[in-house]
């Protein structure tokens, strides 16, 4: 089912938590809504389920405007943070429970748990009662409960961040394969812009109420179109450099404290369009620099080093701006060692420090 959202808004009283948000979710799409807490995320969601009423703006599911449909009436299945399983009914009587309320025949009912039980893999679990689930097996349980009503919209509200890092991995990727298994329109609340980048075909994020971006994860991290955006996205996050756009003798480079980067070819004529002398803020991903001994775009002193395994996370400063690499593990330069750093040309960000809108894309 697509998902239409047209100038959605929801005040609370002088608080704007969610200001004109429009966005379209095709049908059988994953789509994450990200962003700090408070930004509205989750009251976007409610609005989706029915239990907040828009202020202003409309919800259409395909053709049809639910702005007063009740919850019950909107065909939607919905996994809470929390999980919210009722603690004196079996796991059994937890997955059927909304059948129950439609008063479907027994042997629909019966037929309906144990197929979703097998396909979440929690069949051997049907006679436990949820204290004696772990959190991985409540999840699991809890998505039965939401997908057995066959719902064509599925609301997902922070359902990884009570699990162990470890069991976070496992249980995206299990949730990915069965949305997609399934083909049921996916919304998906999240802070963690990890979860959102490696489960979501698209993402909407959002500050202060407000639709910063909305796209695939790929193009919010190769092509930021807002401050915002570059430093909410990617891990570790992007590095910020004031700089000034420098000519001389036909030639254009990046300067400033430390930092001196001549350009050529078509990076270099885009920032000369920019204009001369004109302020900028650089962003360099920690990914796409690497350090050196001798000369570089930059001169750095190593802060910290922190091993991460597959690579080092090295932490420099450039004059009094810090700046993170991720170097080799073979890197072993000693903390307060002068080091060279080369930025990569092709995957340079400009930023306007007055608008926060990228320059280059």
């Amino acid at each position: 089912m697509e998902i239409a959202l047209d100038n959605l808004s929801k005040h609370f009283g002088k608080v704007k938590a969610v200001d004109e948000v429009s966005i379209k979710v095709p049908d059988g799409e994953f789509v994450a809504l990200l962003g700090p807490s408070g930004c509205g995320k989750t009251t976007l969601l409610l609005m989706l389920a029915g239990i907040y009423k828009p202020t202003t703006g409309t919800i259409r599911f395909g053709e049809k405007v639910v702005n007063d449909l009740l919850p019950k009436d909107r065909k939607i299945g919905m996994v809470f943070q929390s999980y919210a399983l009722y603690p004196h009914m079996s796991v059994y009587e937890n997955i059927v429970f909304p059948l129950r309320l439609q008063r479907l025949p027994a042997n629909v009912v019966r037929d309906r748990a144990h197929k979703m039980a097998e396909l979440v893999q929690v069949q051997g679990l049907l006679d436990r009662k949820p204290g004696q689930l772990s959190g991985g097996q409540q999840q699991r349980v809890a998505l039965s409960r939401a997908l057995i009503k066959e719902p064509d919209l599925l609301l997902l509200d922070e359902p990884l961040s009570n699990l162990d890092a470890k069991l976070r991995i496992a249980m995206r990727a299990e949730i990915k394969r069965l949305q997609k298994d399934l083909g049921i329109t996916t919304i998906f609340v999240t802070h963690d812009q990890l979860e959102a980048m490696t489960m979501a075909d698209r993402i909407a994020l959002l500050n202060n109420g407000k639709l910063v971006a909305y796209s695939q994860p790929h193009d919010l991290y190769d092509r930021p179109k807002t401050l915002f955006a570059a430093e909410f996205i990617g891990s570790p996050p992007m590095n910020f450099l004031r700089i000034r756009i420098e000519e001389k003798d036909g030639g254009v480079a990046l300067a400033g404290e430390g930092i001196q980067m001549p350009l050529a070819g078509e990076i270099a004529q885009k920032v000369k369009s920019l204009g001369g002398g004109r302020e900028v803020i650089l962003g360099i991903r920690p990914e796409d620099i690497t350090v050196a001994t001798d000369s570089g775009d930059a001169k750095a002193e190593v802060y910290i080093i922190e091993p991460l395994g597959r690579d080092m996370l090295v932490d420099l400063h450039v004059q009094a701006t810090p700046v993170r690499v991720l170097a080799p593990p073979t890197f072993n330069a000693p903390i307060g060692a002068s080091v060279a750093l080369t930025m990569d040309r092709t995957k340079i960000h400009l930023f306007d420090p007055q608008t926060e809108q990228a320059l280059l894309n």
